[in-house]
Formats: C-alpha cells, structure tokens, sequence
C-alpha cells in the first residue's frame, strides 16, 4: 500500500516516460516538479493530467500495461536491468 504521492523530479522524470512515447500522464498521487517539468516540454512531452485512458482493443490495453508494469518495477522495486525488466513483465503479463 502506498502512502502519499510520487515525486517526479529531472533526475527520474524518463522512468515515467514510457519508449519513445510523447506523452505523459500525470495521475493524482502524483507530483510534478518544474524541472521536470521543463525537461518533458523540451523534449515536445505532452503533458496530461488524470489516469492514462485505455485504448480500445487488446494489444493496445497489452501495451499500456507492459509500460505501466515497468514504471512501478523502475520506480517502486528500482530495478533498471533491462533484460531482468522484460523477464519480470513477460511473467506478470502471462498471470493476467
């Protein structure tokens, strides 16, 4: 269970950032600094506040999740081994 918001600041705003994506979503526990902020505008980020909608059709809702799944493992668990990250999310995926 978690306690209070997530910060995302200049220094961890990429594990929020989903590959080669151009937005972002910026859910309710959580907090935007103005650094990190800058960053995903310079970057051309689009900057959207409330939950990530889901997209019609299964590979997409798939593909949503796979992201949303390796956030929490980057964030949360702090893991960052890209090969460790794609084992973890394969076995999640496949309990779903």
């Amino acid at each position: 269970m978690r306690i209070g918001k997530i910060l995302i600041t200049k220094n961890n705003v990429s594990d929020f950032v989903q590959n080669q994506s151009k937005e972002i979503f910026i859910r309710s526990d959580m907090i935007l600094s103005s650094g990190a902020m800058d960053i995903l505008r310079n970057r051309g980020i689009a900057i959207h506040y409330g939950e990530q909608p889901i997209k019609g059709g299964g590979s997409c809702k798939i593909k949503d999740l796979r992201g949303d799944i390796e956030t929490i493992l980057r964030t949360e668990f702090k893991i960052d081994d890209e090969e460790s990250l794609k084992q973890i999310v394969e076995l999640v995926l496949k309990k779903v």
